[in-house]
């Protein structure tokens, strides 16, 4: 049996990756037992898993770190390296849904997830028959508005107890506190059915794009359409003209006034400190000069938004929706379009979870 190390790697794409890391392994007496890449050519992303046999390396495990840094470094990479014996322990919160329950123990039973699930908390006992198919202990810890800090500490104590190192939330419906998130660590925590999308796996990639300019102080530029003064960009004026001024002191470019005199606009440059206060400057500059207004039907409109908004041919799309079933087509308007108002929240509160591409 192989003692080996597995060590993944995502980094901007370019040639001689690859033949660096096989190079490294080569060189201090490693053997590479399997090999899985993937390069993104969208988003210049490279993604590799190499496990290579240890058993006769030159220097202990312990100092791979220090010893593949330089080589990291040189290439931009985010990496990891861990033991393939290395079994961490997961705990898998879970509500009433299934689905993701059910995925991740067979994934798990079939050697797919290389890790230990000594436990399943629940906050119902519905999957209870599950948990016992699979013989994973299941622990029912009901949740309510009152009881809810303490249900979050019986979760962490047990979670701790069970020696686990990472959480899995698989259509756990609760929202965790932000103290347990803080204290548990939010790198440590997973939502199952978020991860196992493509739409989650394609913003991952993205993300790899822009985490080299997460660091702050993140540096907003805008352009203000405005009428040229003399042919010259208009000046600007009071906070901004002169935190602009500074900002280009600090980074030593040319003011991009200039070129915005070209274009007769003028150019604005904004300094934000943390990623809440750039994500609130690019949203209010977005909705700038929009409107936004939101009707609850069809009846609430006058004749030139019905027009604007579902009669014009040119801008209307139609969706056509084929139902198998008559009589239970016929209950799910009756229930939703209906006069009983119980019967179409119960339907709602038991069915929006569920759906898929609303058109909102």
């Amino acid at each position: 049996m192989h003692t080996s190390a597995i060590l993944l790697v995502s980094c901007p794409d370019r040639k001689g990756i690859v033949a660096s890391i096989a190079d490294f392994i080569f060189k201090n007496n490693g053997n590479i037992l399997s090999n899985d890449e993937h390069g993104d050519a969208e988003s210049n992303l490279f993604l590799t898993r190499v496990e290579f046999d240890i058993a006769n390396f030159s220097f202990p495990f312990s100092e791979f770190d220090v010893r593949f840094a330089p080589l990291a470094r040189e290439f931009q990479m985010t990496w990891r390296v861990a033991l393939s014996a290395d079994r961490p322990g997961v705990a898998i919160f879970v509500s009433k849904y299934d689905h993701c329950l059910q995925d991740l123990l067979y994934r798990h039973q079939n050697g797919e997830l290389h890790c230990e699930i000594p436990l399943i908390i629940s906050n119902h006992p519905d999957n209870q028959r599950i948990a016992d198919f699979y013989h994973v202990p299941y622990f029912v810890l009901p949740v309510t508005k009152e009881n809810k800090r303490e249900v979050e500490r019986q979760q962490f104590s047990l979670v701790r107890d069970h020696n686990c190192s990472l959480i899995v939330l698989a259509r756990y419906m609760q929202v965790l506190s932000g103290e347990f998130i803080s204290t548990w660590g939010a790198e440590h925590l997973i939502n199952w059915e978020l991860a196992s999308t493509a739409e989650f796996r394609q913003l991952l990639s993205k993300y790899k794009q822009i985490q080299p300019y997460m660091e702050p102080p993140f540096v907003v530029e805008s352009i203000a359409k405005a009428a040229p003064k003399n042919g010259d960009a208009e000046e600007l004026n009071d906070a901004e003209g002169d935190n602009t001024e500074k900002l280009l002191k600090k980074t030593g470019k040319e003011s991009p006034a200039k070129s915005a005199a070209k274009r007769k606009d003028v150019a604005i440059i904004v300094e934000k400190n943390t990623p809440r206060e750039l994500r609130d400057h690019v949203l209010a500059e977005g909705k700038k000069d929009f409107v936004t207004q939101r009707y609850k039907g069809l009846g609430e409109m006058n004749s030139s938004q019905l027009w604007e908004t579902t009669m014009d041919p040119e801008r209307r799309t139609l969706l056509s929706v084929k139902l198998e079933d008559i009589a239970e087509t016929d209950h799910i308007f009756t229930t939703l379009m209906g006069e009983d108002v119980e019967a179409r929240r119960k339907f709602i509160e038991d069915n929006a979870l569920d759906v898929k591409n609303l058109d909102i």
